[in-house]
């Protein structure tokens, strides 16, 4: 198996096409997504490559006037890659689906997020203050 099978499973059973995927590195695989898809697609690789939440992070692109990029990054053991699930956010949409009811270990990253650059994580139920 290689990433490349990991990413058309996922196209095929869950209907989520990249916008882009680049491989910048030999080991780590950035795929950007739709907003829409953010949560299922990590949802999907952290299932799938059997792996948490290593990091989720927020980048302030507005002054190239690109919003926000999150990035959730997953480590593929077994691919000896490092995957990056990547999706922009508009400024005046500060929001992105939350990951935490299906990935749990996204949860202290989405606070940090929300405290940090004040996006809200919709549908994270823990809205406490780091």
């Amino acid at each position: 198996m290689n990433y490349h099978d990991v990413l058309d499973e996922l196209k095929a059973k869950n209907n989520i096409s990249w916008l882009k995927l680049e491989e910048l590195y030999q080991d780590e695989i950035y795929m950007w997504v739709e907003k829409k898809d953010f949560r299922q697609a990590a949802a999907f690789l952290s299932k799938k490559l059997n792996a948490p939440v290593s990091m989720l992070f927020c980048e302030d692109r507005r002054s190239c006037n690109e919003g926000f990029a999150i990035r959730c990054l997953f480590k593929a053991n077994q691919l000896k890659k490092w995957i990056f699930v990547c999706v922009t956010v508009n400024e005046n949409d500060a929001r992105f689906d939350s990951l935490s009811q299906a990935v749990h270990s996204a949860v202290m990253y989405e606070r940090a997020i929300r405290e940090m650059f004040g996006i809200a994580p919709a549908g994270n139920a823990d809205s406490r203050r780091l």
